[in-house]
C-alpha cells in the first residue's frame, strides 16, 4: 500500500519528531506522479516551518526532473539527475548528502544520470519532517501523487546500492535505518523508532505492489531492543 495526496487539497503527513539532525544522511522512498506540469511536486522535506530558506528537500519539478535542494538562510543548490519521471509510473529515489556538504541524487537506481552538487548548506534549523510537502514557511508545494517505503539512515548508502533500485532495507550489509514508514495503509508510523506522523487534510490509501510486508516476526530480540526480528531479516535480503 502507498498514501496518496492531492495537492488541491494540501494533503501530506508531518510530525516534529526527527529520525535525524546531521550529516551524513542517505534517504530513499518510492513515488509515482499523477501529474508533475505546474508548480514542484514535493516528495519528501525537512526543515523550519516558521522560516522560508531552511530545508532539504525531495521534489520533481516541472521538467521532470528529480531535484534534491538544500537551503539554509537562501544559500544553498540542486543536485539534479538527468534522467525524469514519467506520470503514472512507480519511481525509486536516492539521495544522499555527504558530511563535507557534497550531495547527490539518483532516479530508479540510473547512477549514470545521477545528479551531484558540491559544498552544499545544511539547514541551520530544522522542526519538521514532511511527506508530500516542502517544510518551509512559504509555498509548500505540495504532491500530486503517491508515496510509499520512506526510508532514511544516518550513514552513506551508496550509488552502487541506489543501482538496485530497492529500498537499501534489501541490500546485504546496508547501514540500519532511523527510519523507516512503508505506509501501509493509514498506519503514518515509522518502524524503527515509533515516530507516528500527522496525516493532514485526509491523504487517502493506494496500492503499491513493491512494498516490504512485514512478516509474523515483529518481536524484537529484547525488551530493550526497538530492532524487530523482520527488519533484521529484511536487512539481511531475507523474504
Amino acid at each position: 500500500m502507498a498514501r496518496e495526496f492531492d495537492d488541491a487539497s494540501s494533503e501530506d503527513l508531518s510530525t516534529t519528531t526527527l529520525a535525524i539532525t546531521g550529516l551524513p544522511f542517505t534517504c530513499q522512498c518510492w513515488f509515482k506522479l499523477h501529474d508533475h506540469s505546474g508548480a514542484g511536486k514535493t516528495i519528501l522535506s525537512m526543515g523550519d516551518m516558521t522560516a522560508a530558506n531552511d530545508y532539504w528537500t525531495i521534489f520533481v519539478p516541472t521538467s521532470g526532473i528529480l531535484r534534491f535542494r538544500t537551503r539554509s538562510g537562501g544559500s544553498g543548490g540542486n543536485a539534479d539527475t538527468s534522467n525524469e519521471v514519467t506520470d503514472g509510473t512507480w519511481h525509486h529515489a536516492h539521495v544522499h548528502f555527504y558530511a563535507n556538504g557534497n550531495t547527490e541524487c539518483v532516479l530508479d537506481g540510473t547512477v549514470g544520470s545521477k545528479g551531484t552538487n558540491t559544498s552544499q548548506s545544511y539547514p541551520s534549523s530544522q522542526t519538521q519532517f514532511r511527506i508530500g510537502s516542502r517544510t518551509t514557511s512559504g509555498t509548500k508545494f505540495y504532491m500530486d501523487g503517491e508515496v510509499a517505503e520512506v526510508m532514511i539512515s544516518g550513514s552513506y548508502v551508496g550509488s552502487a546500492r541506489a543501482s538496485l533500485g530497492v529500498n537499501a532495507l534489501m541490500h546485504r550489509g546496508a547501514s540500519f535505518p532511523v527510519f523507516y514508514a512503508p505506509l501501509i495503509r493509514d498506519e503514518d508510523t515509522d518502524r524503527i523508532k515509533g515516530i507516528s506522523m500527522t496525516a493532514n487534510n485526509s491523504p487517502t490509501v493506494s496500492a503499491h505492489p513493491r512494498i516490504i510486508y512485514p512478516g509474523p516476526h515483529m518481536t524484537p530480540f529484547s525488551q530493550s531492543s526497538t530492532k524487530s526480528h523482520w527488519f533484521y531479516r529484511a536487512a539481511a535480503g531475507v523474504a
